[in-house]
């Protein structure tokens, strides 16, 4: 998890292909998901 300038925090989701319907192959690009304000961030052992 990583956070912008504005304290923002977000997840990079790297490219990986799956199986959708009718056995089709799908490509996911990379991107960025965000997380909600209630994410307490990095979890600290």
């Amino acid at each position: 998890m990583a956070k912008t300038a504005d304290g923002k925090k977000f997840n990079r989701v790297p490219e990986y292909t799956r199986v959708g319907r009718n056995g089709q192959t799908i490509t996911v690009k990379e991107h960025i998901r965000s997380n909600p304000t209630t994410s307490k961030g990095e979890k600290k052992s």
